[in-house]
């Protein structure tokens, strides 16, 4: 007797069904493309580019470029480059990228409620960013604060 694993054949993988979360993931996939994209959402404003990057800290300029014009791409961000000396340049979320904010907060919520048990008590405490204040949602305040390696700025 033969036992056939029910595994989809190539053409009838998601990624070739074009699931949305595999196109998610794509779009905002990186070390830094949450905290750029949650700064954005929670300054409620136009942001200039250093002080975004200091928010991200420790991303380098390099960096930051690169992520910025990918979600400018995207439509996700809009940049305003004003014609002074030194050059001021601003990057706003639009309106697309500010519906992004129920779902990472869905995340974020995900996260509190279940952290230890997948990333353990000692390693999730460390890690975690001390601004969500247990409910997973961030303030504009502690995002602009937050990086990726869960310390303040």
């Amino acid at each position: 007797m033969s036992h056939k694993k029910n595994t989809p054949a190539a053409s009838e993988t998601i990624e070739d069904e074009h699931c949305p979360l595999i196109e998610f993931v794509r779009l905002i996939s990186g070390k830094w493309s949450i905290p750029i994209l949650y700064n954005l959402i929670v300054a409620g404003g136009p942001v200039r580019f250093g002080e975004l990057q200091r928010a991200v800290a420790p991303i380098t300029q390099k960096e930051l470029t690169r992520h910025l014009r990918h979600f400018e791409d995207q439509g996700l961000v809009q940049r305003k480059m004003f014609a002074e000396m030194p050059p001021r340049v601003e990057y706003e979320i639009t309106a697309v990228g500010a519906t992004l904010k129920p779902p990472l907060d869905a995340v974020a919520t995900w996260m509190v409620t279940h952290g230890e048990k997948i990333t353990g008590p000692k390693r999730w405490r460390s890690a975690r960013a001390p601004a969500s204040h247990g409910t997973g949602e961030m303030s504009k305040n502690a995002a602009v604060r937050a990086n990726p390696n869960g310390r303040n700025a």
